[in-house]
């Protein structure tokens, strides 16, 4: 005697597994986190905190000190926000990279000049 198989509980299981997964895309696209979670993030982790002032130059201190904004690059994905900002001083580079996955972020910061990393 021959077993047969059911296509019914394949069809269920693939049907709740879609819907799985499209939550799950759901809550990762939700908890993505923006540019001012971002700016946020630096001044609570790094310190440095920068805005625009009237001559619509970027000015930038870190924990009060001048330092000078060199780039920033930001790359915003279906689920993610990858940023790369660099920053001198006379001693120092801070090459911040950073990816902001589930409403944080993920640093993967270095600074040059004075032979530490973090």
């Amino acid at each position: 005697m021959q077993k047969v198989v059911r296509m019914g509980n394949f069809r269920t299981v693939f049907k709740w597994g879609i819907i799985g997964l499209l939550f799950a895309g759901a809550c990762l696209i939700a908890t993505k986190p923006g540019d001012s979670q971002y700016e946020k993030w630096l001044a609570a982790k790094h310190g440095i905190v920068c805005w625009n002032d009237p001559m619509l130059l970027t000015v930038c201190k870190k924990d009060g000190e001048p330092i000078e904004w060199r780039s920033k690059g930001v790359t915003t994905g279906v689920f993610t926000l990858k940023v790369r900002d660099r920053y001198t001083t006379d001693d120092r580079t801070y090459e911040i990279h950073t990816i902001g996955l589930f409403g944080s972020f993920i640093d993967f910061s270095v600074i040059k000049g004075d032979g530490s990393g973090v």
